[in-house]
């Protein structure tokens, strides 16, 4: 059944306050594809289809999407879709995927921060940019999970991954979570990333007129998830010294 999304709150030359790069997950292939100048023609094709698939998901819905539509914006010839995939959904669950394994790899470069809430700053302010730039790739995993578990497969190894690397980097650093055992821990984790994921989608899925403004200050939006997110894993304030530090 086809299914519309929620308009996103994005502006039109796909910059976001605070971060001057194209992190839409197409333009991140397309990086790929310069790179890949020398390759040869079958995967420079298939990059090339997967770029098309990824821009027409970010901009309507997965039941809109047709592979006709997919070939057109590629360039291609609609039989040459068929010789990389059998249907539409394969070609989306590869570019879903590709894309939640490559948000860590759009972080901008530089030092990371050596204090914790530094470090949460700085990771979540990556995620609300790579958030808003790809509302509907997100969104179309949301949807599209609930039908196919091949889809919820990518949901859950990407939450899983994250939630590892939540509590091994406490671990990691030494420091004490207000939480009797680890289950208990991961369970606040999971818990943060439902209400951060649902929190992201009505500000930037437009989907709640109320906190829409903040869709053009995801600095401050950031800095709000990363303010819950310590006191959630530390169940205290953040020094005020971090803050100033990660506001600077």
């Amino acid at each position: 059944m086809t299914r519309g999304r929620p308009a996103a709150n994005l502006p039109q030359d796909g910059v976001s306050r605070g971060d001057m790069r194209d992190l839409r997950y197409s333009a991140f292939l397309a990086e790929r594809l310069a790179a890949a100048a020398d390759a040869r023609k079958v995967e420079r094709t298939r990059i090339k289809l997967e770029i098309a698939a990824a821009e027409l998901l970010n901009e309507g819905s997965y039941g809109d999407l047709t592979v006709t539509a997919i070939t057109k914006r590629a360039g291609s010839a609609y039989g040459t879709f068929y010789r990389y995939y059998p249907s539409k959904r394969e070609i989306t669950l590869s570019v879903l995927q590709g894309f939640m394994g490559a948000i860590r790899l759009m972080r901008p470069p530089g030092a990371r921060p050596t204090d914790p809430y530094g470090r949460i700053f700085r990771a979540t302010l990556n995620y609300v940019h790579v958030y808003r730039h790809n509302v509907g790739l997100f969104h179309c995993l949301l949807l599209v999970k609930h039908e196919d578990e091949a889809f919820a497969a990518i949901g859950r190894q990407s939450d899983e991954g994250l939630a590892r690397r939540v509590l091994d980097s406490a671990d990691r650093h030494g420091l004490t979570l207000p939480f009797p055992d680890r289950e208990r821990a991961l369970l606040a984790v999971y818990g943060m990333m439902s209400l951060i994921d649902e929190l992201l989608r009505k500000i930037f899925g437009a989907s709640e007129p109320a906190i829409g403004a903040f869709a053009a200050d995801p600095v401050a939006v950031a800095e709000l998830i990363a303010i819950l997110w310590y006191r959630g894993l530390y169940g205290r304030d953040v020094p005020p010294e971090a803050l100033a530090a990660a506001r600077s």
